[in-house]
């Protein structure tokens, strides 16, 4: 908290001493620097979904803050290894009918929000898909850490062996077993692989162990950035972010 001239008129006329002026202003001083350096970053906005854990995914002061009007997605190929089974901008297309409407879905698996859309709109939009009247294209970003790099990169091993129908159902058993407090050690690579295995992909163990997709996790990530995306989970249709009971 700045001293403003006015103040400082205002003290001299108090009979102070010289030596508890200097105090009062070297207090004045540290509180002012201490308020103006905020230990923790700003949280940003996230897209809200009903309902809703408590304990809600903190995301980093990186993190772009999203917008109202998106890019529309880069289709050129990417620089790392991308999986098999995935679209020409890296989605998991869940898909019956090609001419169907697309919403593209953007979700971190360590996002607490993410699970609470899983919980409320995965069995609707699968009935949906399923009936040729959406597609829905999932695009894994992994920005809460470790955790969500880890299981972001099994998901990518499971799309790439068995393909999307393996991945949604890979999907919905992380989510099931996720801890919404963001433990650094939730979703360790032995879990995943027992995942992995439930969900139809038994030799995704190796590529999940190894790694094999973090670096196209990362350009991932990064191009979801790029195209405005700053919080999980996004829907969007058509390049505009819409509610997901919209997809209906």
């Amino acid at each position: 908290m700045a001293i403003s001239p006015k103040a400082l008129v205002a003290a001299t006329a108090i009979p102070l001493s010289v030596g508890a002026l200097a105090i009062g202003l070297l207090v004045g001083y540290l509180w002012g620097h201490a308020t103006a350096s905020p230990s923790t970053p700003a949280a940003a906005a996230t897209v809200t979904v009903a309902p809703v854990p408590e304990a809600a995914a903190t995301t980093p002061e990186s993190e772009p803050t999203p917008q109202e009007t998106f890019s529309a997605a880069d289709t050129s190929p990417f620089t790392a290894a991308a999986p098999r089974n995935v679209n020409e901008y890296g989605a998991v297309v869940l898909t019956t009918n090609p001419q169907a409407p697309l919403a593209d879905v953007f979700i971190d698996f360590q996002c607490p929000y993410c699970k609470a859309l899983e919980d409320s709109f995965a069995e609707p939009w699968s009935g949906l898909v399923a009936d040729g009247k959406w597609q829905i294209a999932y695009t894994t970003l992994a920005f809460l850490g470790e955790p969500s790099v880890r299981a972001a990169n099994a998901a990518a091993c499971v799309v790439d062996e068995a393909g999307p129908e393996a991945w949604a159902e890979f999907a919905a058993q992380v989510y099931a077993i996720q801890d919404p407090a963001e433990p650094p050690t939730q979703f360790d690579n032995a879990t995943l692989v027992k995942l992995a295995t439930k969900a139809g992909a038994p030799g995704a163990a190796e590529c999940i162990n190894s790694g094999a997709f973090n670096d196209y996790v990362t350009e991932a990530t990064q191009r979801g950035f790029a195209r405005g995306v700053g919080g999980t989970p996004t829907v969007l249709v058509d390049e505009v972010q819409v509610s997901p009971s919209q997809i209906s």
